[in-house]
This record gives structure tokens, sequence and C-alpha cells, in this order.
């Protein structure tokens, strides 16, 4: 199982969605660590600690995306990041519903993939109690 982890590209972003520590540990789990050059600059990680992690450092993104059965980012994918993700593969990120209905709906970002977005798993869990409570109240 890969996972990649491509370099931030939102202007101002400083942050990396995995340290050289956290890398290393997936890899004790038997993960496969692919990561963008340059990715951890920016968050004071070096592509040398990441690699002494044991970490691929991959300079070429669709080289580095075609590699994915999950991608590990921050940000929502740009839409040029989502037409490099496999179908099939995980996109593991924030991806602010409210401020990207249009993109998250719209069959070119959803046909074959899958998406992990921590905010909406609360979301969902508050939909499924106020349905439970709307239930049992008729």
């Amino acid at each position: 199982m890969v996972i990649v982890i491509p370099k931030e590209l939102a202007d101002g972003e400083r942050c990396v969605a995995a340290s050289p520590d956290s890398v290393k540990r997936l890899i004790e789990l038997g993960y496969q660590i692919c990561i963008e050059q340059g990715a951890g600059t920016d968050a004071f990680f070096t592509d040398a600690q990441y690699q002494a992690s044991g970490a691929q450092i991959i300079s070429d993104r669709a080289d580095l995306f075609a590699k994915a059965n999950i991608v590990l980012k921050i940000n929502p994918l740009t839409d040029d990041e989502m037409d490099l993700v496999p179908a099939g593969c995980t996109v593991i990120s924030f991806c602010w519903p409210a401020q990207n209905a249009r993109r998250l709906i719209s069959g070119r970002h959803v046909h074959g993939r899958r998406r992990q977005a921590p905010q909406l798993r609360q979301k969902e869990a508050e939909v499924r109690d106020t349905s439970r409570v709307a239930a049992t109240s008729i």
C-alpha cells in the first residue's frame, strides 16, 4: 500500500501532511511512503530527513500521484491534482465542503475515488444522531 504526500500548493501554506517521524511510523506499519521533492521544506523538514525515515523522494508530480493508493494532504486537492489521482485511490485531506460544494459533487472529482475528510466524519455522526432523535420523537 503506497501513501503519497504531495507538496502543499496553497498560498502561504507552510505545513506538510507528515513529518519524518510520522513517515517512519507509517513505514513500520507496512506502508510504502513516497513524498514529493521539497514537500517538507517550508515546514523545516529536508528531503534527507524523509529519506532517512525510509521515504522515497519523487520530483515529478505525475509520477508521484501515479504510485498512489492513498494521497495524504492537508488542503483540498486542486483540480490539476485531482486529475492526477488514480481511480480507486483514497484521498485523506480537508475538503471544506461549504467552500467547495460544486467541486465535490461534480462527477470529475468523485468517480472511482474515495475521500476521508475529518470534518465530514463529525458532521455525519451529528446527522445520524439527529436522525435517530427525530425518528424516536415521531
